[in-house]
């Protein structure tokens, strides 16, 4: 089997080549090759360089994880990842090898990845090298760690994330050996990183199939972080949208979202959506333009447009005239801001008002023109102040 790989790939990987190294790519790119994309976005190259070889190597690299044996390779202006084939021992914090070694074999640094699918290798010259059978578990769907799940999934808590975010990603499902030992492990995430735990939890449920991941979810995983255990079958209905998913989560589980989500350090953006779509669902369904235009004026329309998908999938209702009656009124650009009125503050002031009356005649005018689009006219609204 050949794959096309894009020529600063290719030069890398040639360059170690002609320098008397070995030199493979591996990791998610071969993997998402075999799976049918032939266009992965990143490459990561494996070698038996030593670090200080590849910047020798090269003419320009970045030191990125050098004690780890990773130099950053800008191979005509694309960034790839390095890497000195190693072995890991040791890992007290669950998370990091205490130490790493260069090793000169190819298979001895694929033996220490986590899981099957991603401890193939491949280059021009050899095509594929899977000593861990990865190919066949792709073909089949599963995923399984390399070597014993429990020593895997003790020198990286991390793992357990990975593999349901790859099993809602690929669409993949965990062998019952290697689910167990990650169920049984679980608690082992209390030591990882708040952030990290969110970077893993955002892929996992914006994937393709949210569902593979629902174990980890029912078993409640992250209680210690606030998110009650629950489960999310349907998920893989709703749009993959971190919001909506997020608020999804929320809301099925009856979690508080500001607690969740500020124990995750998530970014402000995506605690304001959530915390507006949870609110939001929590109120009546709006039945006529008027009740929406003042949902819309309350929210914006960026988390109004989120607002049906997640209001069908959690009360179970029709949202279809909602949806016909949102996009009514943005096709006709119903004003249901103060901005979209057709006269500001300064007009109002010629009038003779100033201070805080001012406001005050613009939220009623906006009030007007909510109820009836017609009066939004200068003359009219002026009008209806001086009345």
């Amino acid at each position: 089997m050949r794959f096309s790989l894009p020529k600063q790939v290719i030069l890398c990987l040639t360059t170690l080549e002609n320098a008397g190294y070995e030199a493979f790519c591996v990791g998610g790119a071969v993997r998402d090759m075999l799976m049918g994309n032939p266009s992965p976005s990143d490459f990561d190259i494996t070698t038996n360089c030593t670090p200080d070889g590849i910047i020798k190597i090269f003419p320009h690299t970045i030191p990125t994880g050098i004690d780890h044996g990773t130099v950053t390779v800008l191979s005509d202006g694309m960034p790839i990842e390095v890497t000195t084939y190693r072995v890991e021992g040791g890992y007290a914090d669950s998370r990091h090898p205490d130490k790493v070694s260069f090793v000169g074999n190819i298979e001895d640094d694929l033996s220490r990845r986590d899981f099957t699918v991603n401890a193939i290798a491949y280059n021009e010259k050899n095509g594929i090298f899977d000593p861990f059978s990865g190919l066949d578990d792709i073909k089949d769907g599963i995923l399984r760690t390399v070597g014993d799940p429990h020593r895997r999934f003790s020198e990286d808590a991390l793992r357990i994330m990975r593999l349901y975010r790859f099993a809602s990603k690929l669409g993949f499902l965990p062998v019952k050996e290697t689910r167990a030992a990650a169920e049984e492990l679980m608690p082992l995430l209390q030591k990882i990183s708040a952030e990290r735990i969110f970077s893993e939890l955002c892929g996992m449920l914006c994937g393709k199939l949210p569902e593979n991941a629902d174990g980890f979810f029912s078993l409640g995983a992250l209680e210690f972080l606030g998110l009650k255990k629950c489960s999310i079958g349907g998920f893989n209905s709703l749009p993959a949208d971190r919001s909506i998913r997020f608020a999804a989560l929320m809301l099925r589980s009856g979690s508080d979202s500001k607690e969740v989500l500020s124990a995750l350090r998530a970014d402000n953006k995506l605690k304001s959506e959530v915390a507006a779509l949870c609110e939001l669902c929590g109120r009546k369904m709006p039945e006529n333009k008027v009740e929406i235009k003042l949902l819309l004026r309350e929210y914006g329309e960026e988390i109004f447009e989120k607002y049906p998908a997640l209001l069908a999938f959690t009360e179970g209702c029709d949202t279809a005239a909602l949806r016909d009656l949102f996009s009514e009124i943005k096709s006709n650009r119903e004003p249901y801001g103060i901005a979209a009125l057709a006269i500001g503050g300064d007009d109002i002031k010629a009038l003779g008002y100033s201070g805080r009356e001012v406001g005050r005649l613009l939220e009623r005018l906006l009030l007007e023109v909510i109820k009836d689009p017609e009066k939004n006219k200068p003359d009219t609204l002026k009008k209806l102040i001086t009345k």
